[in-house]
C-alpha cells in the first residue's frame, strides 16, 4: 500500500509525504472528535 507513488524521490520525500498524510488524517480525526465533544480541540 503506497500512499505516495513517488518512490524515486528518495526516503526524505517519502517521509515528508507520509507526515503530511498522517497530519491531515489526525486533523480530520480532531475535527470529528470536536464535533462530538466540544472543548477538546480548538476551532
Amino acid at each position: 500500500m503506497e500512499a505516495c507513488p513517488a518512490v524515486r524521490a528518495g526516503a526524505f520525500a517519502r517521509l515528508i509525504c507520509w507526515i503530511s498524510l498522517l497530519s491531515s488524517t489526525f486533523l480530520f480525526f480532531l475535527r470529528s472528535v470536536h464535533a462530538y465533544v466540544p472543548g477538546i480541540a480548538p476551532t
